[in-house]
């Protein structure tokens, strides 16, 4: 990855953070004023990575967080096709995104996180012997749904 550049354009008051370029680019919004510019690795068949992120509002969004980190919620990312969700979601979750943004998940979010929450649960419960880690979102659910077969 290359190093991060910052352009903020002050009479549109938004912040462009460019962690890398890309030819194939696909923009999702994150939240209100938040747009994550994302190369899917589909063309180019690699792992998808974080373009850049792009703030909208920003002196405003500033003011209102008054320098606590910013919080994102995940209830968006419910209207997108599952493989893209699942991608965004490993996106966000790791450097760099995650070193500007933390994702929260906020008790009335949609179903799919609620069952994730309770899948990840029960399987604990019944192999509380084991230890697990996973490097990406979709290792999760990979393991939760082997589970079911």
């Amino acid at each position: 990855m290359s190093e991060i550049k910052l352009n903020y354009d002050q009479e549109a008051d938004m912040l462009y953070l460019s962690f890398d370029r890309s030819d194939h680019v696909t923009g999702v919004e994150l939240a209100d004023n938040i747009l994550l510019r994302l190369d899917t690795g589909k063309i180019s068949g690699t792992s998808p990575r974080a373009v850049g992120l792009t703030f909208v509002n920003f002196a405003h969004m500033v003011a209102l967080h008054q320098g606590r980190f910013l919080k994102i919620s995940l209830a968006k990312l419910s209207d997108l096709p599952e493989d893209l969700r699942q991608m965004v979601l490993s996106v966000i979750t790791t450097p760099p995104v995650s070193d500007f943004l933390a994702v929260e998940v906020a008790q009335a979010e949609e179903k799919w996180i609620m069952d994730l929450v309770m899948g990840v649960r029960a399987y604990r419960q019944a192999h509380s012997d084991e230890v697990m880690t996973f490097d990406f979102p979709e290792a999760v659910l990979a393991a939760l749904e082997a589970v079911d077969d």
